[in-house]
């Protein structure tokens, strides 16, 4: 604008603060020392807005200068002063307008999916075994009805998403993904499966090309090559490699033990009841470890995010009205029922979470186990407390299955609308 001639323009925005900025000269010399060696100061920049703002006005014709009168917490609502100057200082007589936009507010009416027939017969998804209801999807229905309708019936994809680094979910898969390779590994090399201290002081040295293959797999889908680190991938890289040793620094303390399965795909057939009539469905998913210790075997579940291993009762686990509900608890419960049911029923049994950010720099003092309050002291779940826990949560499972399955019981929004912030279909349903 300093060499250039508009014969019209629309300035937006001309409120004081805006028009000239109100902030602090971009530097870092004090402004003493700037006004000592007369270097520029705030008020030549004060200066430098004016020029441009008048040397705009000189060759137009006609001209548009808005603000917004709006008091907020970021605008006093004040127009610029140059505006002020333009009406007392000038011979110009600028033609005032004040503009509003009315808004009516309004509540969305909440939606509903009433299960008609066509309805119903998506549900028929889930007596495939290639289409298995998972424990995730599980979760899901007791968070939102509707949320379970989009995504696991009607299958409406979430929306891509440019990143320009790895979100939440593909870091929890990198990690995954390197201790899945570390333990193959060890498999591989042993034969046996058994976990010693030795084997955890291999997987150490293994870590580093462990965790490069594992992003390649995730962000490149290829294994091959080696991954090319840069900026703050290289911090991410050194953050799951910490995560990594924490796992390490656990299983050390708890081996030895023998390694059952990595990583594993589980199912089974679900009997349920629906107005009279007998429905079976397949649940399952995949398992992150299953281990053997001293005849008891341990399912685990990674988790890089904050799970909470405190199960106050049964009910809590299923109260749709919580936002804290242990979702982590329940999928691996659902998990273990799974698992026994297609591998071992009679055997000893207990399930736990690798929370890596909750465990510390003493590996000693980390607890996988889950702790049951009920109606008493709080208790870790032990392969011995497990078995009725466990025949109970199962029993609301099914009964959770059965409303599923109830066509009177339709997919509506849930209630608490803080679960809506970070869901992908909030935009579908006004939330």
């Amino acid at each position: 604008s300093r060499g250039l001639d508009f014969e019209q323009f629309i300035l937006l925005q001309a409120n004081d603060g805006i028009l000239p900025k109100r902030a602090a000269a971009p530097t870092f010399l004090p402004d003493s020392i700037r006004r000592a060696y007369q270097l520029s100061v705030l008020e030549n920049q004060d200066s430098i807005f004016a020029y441009v703002f008048y040397r705009l006005l000189q060759r137009s014709v006609q001209s548009w200068i808005t603000y917004n009168a709006l008091v907020t917490d970021q605008s006093t609502g004040e127009p610029s002063r140059f505006l002020a100057q333009l009406a007392y200082e000038t011979t110009l007589q600028p033609e005032r307008k004040q503009v509003a936009i009315p808004l009516k507010a309004y509540w969305k009416e909440a939606i509903t999916i009433e299960k008609t027939a066509p309805v119903m017969a998506l549900l028929n998804r889930f007596s495939n075994r290639e289409s298995k209801m998972s424990p995730s999807a599980f979760n899901t229905y007791l968070d939102c009805r509707l949320k379970f309708y989009f995504q696991y019936l009607a299958q409406i994809k979430e929306p891509d998403e440019f990143l320009t680094d790895p979100d939440s979910r593909t870091v929890g898969n990198i990690f995954h993904k390197t201790l899945e390779i570390l333990y193959a590994r060890l498999a591989g090399q042993g034969g046996n499966g058994q976990v010693d201290k030795a084997g955890i002081a291999l997987l150490r040295e293994w870590l580093p090309e462990a965790v490069g293959q594992a992003f390649a797999a995730e962000l490149t889908q290829k294994t091959d090559t080696a991954f090319p680190f840069s900026g703050s991938l290289l911090v991410l890289r050194e953050i799951i490699a910490g995560y990594v040793k924490k796992v390490l620094d656990v299983d050390e303390h708890y081996a030895p033990f023998a390694q059952e399965s990595l990583e594993r795909e589980i199912m089974m057939q679900v009997p349920i009841t629906v107005s009279g009539r007998r429905e079976t469905i397949w649940m399952g998913g995949y398992i992150d470890r299953v281990d053997l210790k001293e005849g008891v075997y341990r399912i685990v579940d990674y988790k890089t995010g904050m799970d909470d291993k405190n199960i106050p009762s049964v009910e809590s686990l299923f109260d749709r009205g919580n936002t804290r509900r242990n979702k982590a608890a329940l999928q691996t419960f659902i998990y273990a029922r799974i698992w026994r049911q297609g591998e071992a029923p009679e055997t000893a049994l207990e399930t736990g979470l690798y929370d890596v950010r909750a465990i510390g720099k003493t590996p000693a003092g980390f607890s996988w186990q889950f702790v049951f309050k009920g109606n008493g002291a709080p208790e870790k779940i032990d392969h011995r407390s497990f078995a009725p826990l466990e025949d109970e949560i199962w029993g609301k499972v099914t009964e959770v299955l059965e409303e599923i399955y109830n066509p009177f019981v339709p997919f509506d929004q849930t209630i608490l609308v803080e679960k809506c912030e970070r869901c992908a279909y909030n935009k579908l349903c006004g939330r």
